[in-house]
């Protein structure tokens, strides 16, 4: 059992245990970073830098201080921080909620309702800056390393969009609780290919199945662009499909599909979670349906695949949350490993002719 400790003047106390089977589910045995780690200095938004210049320290700001050294022992390190499933954002909000919820208990009657945590420094009273050390850690924690774990896991096509929905709403919670816009937490972690391996490793990112065929009336809505002087008796036809645009490659806030009905939508949008996905799938299948031309399928997996790396890729780092590119890169993934088998026949077929220019009689 884990124990959660609040302060109280100066003393420590026990206020409540953590669940065995929610510890189990969390790995929260492996809960402490080693000494040498600093991912989970967060930063806050309860002290200024002014203030380490400061000779003479409150009881109350002694209190808050020692209070955030004990709390940040609760929160898992980014090393273990695996958002993998919708279960592990279940457990890990459950976890968050129910350390709030036993410091509400344990403050009961004094601190009347957590909404008065705005008052915290007019009132001074220790368990509301208990409260507030551990509000403010945890939004720091969840904006330098949950969120945007969490959002390449989105994008990485692990969670759905409720999962990312529930952190984001806990994340503008707690600042609505602390009054602020965040500033003074520490960046969030870059979750970059090259700059985080020791994070991204612990992600699978599954290649999309592309089979069975879709069906031919979902592929009415798409616009084609055809040959005009395709011979009719040709078993296989030359399609072309044009690539999705923004409204601002910098700061996307709505994209565009050649469909024929509905074909803008709010990248941020609920309705438009794995949009970006969805399109390739319907898109490639509908291709196949058609009986295109090899060379217009690939054609539309190069076009995708550089469209994604142009434009999708740079905006994975923001810190805004893109709902339209949920499973993106589960779709580079796939198209990537689509074009190892055309690499390959390429490649055999350039060593096959130079074989027998070499050897021509």
């Amino acid at each position: 059992m884990l124990g959660l400790h609040i302060i109280r003047g100066d003393n420590v106390a026990i206020v409540g245990l953590i669940d065995d089977e929610l510890d189990n589910r969390l790995n929260l045995a492996n809960i402490k970073a080693e000494p040498e780690e600093a991912d989970l200095n967060v930063g806050t938004t309860l002290f200024t830098k002014a203030d380490s210049c400061k000779e003479c320290w409150s009881s109350e700001s002694m209190a808050l201080l020692t209070s955030r050294m004990i709390l940040e022992d609760l929160l898992p390190s980014t090393s273990i921080l695996v958002i993998d499933s919708n279960e592990f954002v279940t457990d890990l909000v459950e976890y968050f909620r129910l350390i709030l919820e036993i410091v509400r208990q344990e403050t009961h009657g004094k601190t009347k309702h957590i909404t008065l945590l705005a008052l915290t420094d007019l009132l001074g009273t220790e368990p509301l800056l208990a409260i507030s050390a551990k509000w403010s850690f945890l939004g720091g924690y969840l904006h330098h390393a949950v969120l945007p774990i969490a959002k390449y896991a989105y994008y990485a096509g692990l969670i759905d969009f409720d999962s990312m929905a529930t952190l984001l709403g806990l994340f503008d919670e707690l600042k609505w609780f602390l009054r602020t816009n965040g500033q003074g937490w520490s960046k969030s972690l870059s979750v970059n290919l090259n700059l985080r391996v020791d994070i991204v490793e612990n992600f699978e990112i599954q290649r999309i199945p592309l089979q069975p065929p879709i069906p031919k009336d979902e592929c009415n809505n798409l616009i084609f662009i055809e040959d005009e002087n395709a011979d009719e008796k040709q078993t296989h036809c030359d399609l072309a499909i044009a690539m999705p645009f923004f409204d601002s490659i910098t700061k996307p806030s709505a994209i565009a599909f050649p469909m024929k009905s509905c074909p803008l939508y709010n990248v941020e949008a609920n309705s438009s979670s794995y949009l970006v996905m969805k399109f390739f799938v319907t898109a490639y299948k509908c291709l196949q349906q058609k009986n295109a031309k090899s060379e217009s399928v690939q054609r539309f997996q190069n076009d995708f695949c550089g469209w994604i790396e142009e434009q999708i890729m740079p905006r994975l780092e923001d810190e805004k949350f893109y709902a339209a590119f949920g499973g993106v890169l589960r779709v580079r993934n796939t198209l990537k490993r689509l074009a190892r088998p055309m690499i390959t026949q390429r490649t055999k077929r350039h060593l096959n002719s130079s074989v027998y220019i070499l050897f021509a009689p």
